[in-house]
């Protein structure tokens, strides 16, 4: 099973986290890691490789970061050097519901694809889904 890390800028990760569960239960091989006002990039770096480590159970590690360009998101990558890390910024809630549900079952390079394409797919403008009807007529 693919291991997965959640990694944000505050509670963000943890939060998440607690959205899965309240959905779906507990999960084994996922932790979240917040970076919190005043942690160093160094001291976060470190934390972030002992929750890879914690969660990697020989099939590779997936890190869901929050904003690509950020702490969390820089950290990740001075770890990218291991061939059984992949990482993905933007996570969301629909995206960390597919990954572990996918884990099982998929790759670490697969799971990495399901990552973006479950993201992708669960941004929805509400408005046009439930009351635009013009594109659904056009298919007649």
């Amino acid at each position: 099973m693919v291991g997965i890390v959640v990694a944000s800028h505050g509670s963000l990760a943890s939060g998440m986290l607690d959205a899965l569960e309240l959905l779906s239960g507990e999960h084994e091989a996922i932790q979240a890691i917040g970076l919190q006002r005043g942690d160093s990039p160094d001291t976060f770096v470190s934390n972030v490789e002992d929750a890879i480590n914690a969660v990697d159970e020989g099939d590779g590690v997936l890190v869901l970061v929050d904003l690509f360009g950020g702490t969390p998101s820089n950290a990740v990558a001075q770890l990218l050097e291991r061939d059984d890390l992949n990482a993905v910024a933007g996570v969301n809630l629909p995206m960390l519901l597919s990954v572990v549900f996918a884990r099982d079952e998929m790759n670490l390079s697969a799971l990495t694809e399901e990552a973006v394409r479950a993201s992708c797919d669960s941004v929805v403008d509400i408005r046009h889904k439930l009351f635009d009807t013009s594109d659904d007529e056009e298919d007649f």
